[in-house]
């Protein structure tokens, strides 16, 4: 079956999931520092220099540490919030993360990572309550759709990278396997906000699932959380275990004319 998706400006998706063995290779080129007016130094994993915080607590030993506020700026705009406890730096202890498209998480931090238990709300009132790991998520959360319905699945995380100027947000669908691995169900979880283009994530999630292609990596049985890009005449599916595409295709595919711009998505912090 062939899913015809209409013409968008170029969107190319990729999702870097907060796994530890990802962190750890990455941790030199990806985490640097950020200094505030009073010197206080703050980690960061964001390359991009015009970034600026704001810290209202103590510095020990010049790093932003103890109870306090954590104002993110980009561009001179507020861009996210953390309040709690930072460590050498980092969030470390309980906290609150607001993201500036009105998602929060409230839980357990440790080495800038959600770690423990936590839970993630989205702007539209849909809650995901579950455990974490290095900022991954594992497949024994809840997530409750304002609707009611509730679904034992995971949560994806990650950054969205996407190589254009104006882009639809990327759609997030629970997808459902029954016990003998055949699709069950799909639901939706954020909307892109126009309803052309989730129907037409639903259905390119249902018609893969039902069709057996790549989607999860492990579908027997169970619910798992993916995530559609669409784009000019194209679609990405991503999730906690597959990346849309590599760094090297994003370079390919959008060497003339883009704009690289970073969109925090679950679990992603600055």
């Amino acid at each position: 079956m062939k899913i015809s998706v209409p013409k968008l400006p170029l969107v190319v998706s990729m999702v870097l999931t907060a796994m530890l063995s990802l962190a750890i290779q990455a941790s030199a080129a990806q985490e640097h520092w950020i200094v505030d007016p009073q010197g206080c130094k703050v980690a960061s994993r964001s390359l991009l220099a015009r970034d600026s915080v704001l810290w209202s607590g103590a510095c020990v030993e010049g790093y932003a540490s103890g109870e306090g506020q954590l104002q993110w700026l980009h561009r001179g705009k507020a861009d996210g919030r953390y309040t709690g406890v930072l460590r050498a730096g980092k969030p470390d202890g309980n906290g609150v993360y607001e993201y500036p498209n009105g998602d929060r998480y409230e839980g357990g931090f440790y080495a800038g990572h959600y770690d423990g238990r936590g839970v993630y709300t989205f702007a539209n009132g849909t809650s995901y309550d579950g455990d974490f790991v290095d900022g991954a998520s594992t497949r024994s959360g809840t997530l409750k759709l304002i609707d009611g319905r509730q679904f034992e699945t995971d949560l994806v995380t990650g950054q969205t990278k996407s190589m254009a100027r104006f882009v639809t947000p990327f759609v997030l669908s629970v997808v459902c396997f029954a016990e003998n691995g055949h699709f069950d169900s799909s639901s939706l979880v954020r909307s892109s906000g126009v309803a052309l283009y989730d129907d037409i994530v639903l259905s390119i999630v249902k018609t893969r699932a039902i069709a057996g292609e790549d989607l999860v990596r492990n579908p027997l049985p169970g619910c798992h959380m993916v995530g559609v890009g669409i784009g000019q005449g194209e679609y990405v599916v991503f999730h906690n275990d597959v990346a849309g595409m590599s760094v090297e295709d994003v370079v390919i595919r959008c060497r003339r004319g883009c704009a690289e711009e970073s969109t925090p998505g679950p679990g992603y912090l600055p």
